[in-house]
């Protein structure tokens, strides 16, 4: 894997599932971690697991289907965490 330590990364549906991996992954390898999924609930666990780890780690609640979500969700990274160097589009549904 590509150096991400201290890259902003960004994971649509990343509380559970494949996403939830994929976060862990750049977690471990160093990034500052951003997950977005719609249930509060599952986002707040997946942090408490990360910052438990000693990962960093941010969430916010963002149906992606919501433009006017994402946009507000994205400034508040942005203004919070950083610019999102990595995207991981990984939101849907099935």
């Amino acid at each position: 894997m590509k150096d991400v330590t201290d890259k902003v990364v960004l994971v649509t549906g990343g509380s559970k599932g494949l996403g939830r991996q994929l976060a862990a992954r750049f977690a471990r390898e160093g990034a500052k971690v951003v997950l977005w999924a719609r249930t509060q609930a599952d986002l707040d666990r997946a942090v408490d697991e990360f910052r438990c780890e000693g990962w960093q780690a941010w969430a916010h609640s963002v149906d992606v289907t919501d433009i006017d979500r994402v946009m507000e969700a994205a400034a508040q990274v942005k203004e919070d965490v950083g610019p999102v160097d990595v995207l991981v589009n990984n939101a849907g549904f099935v």
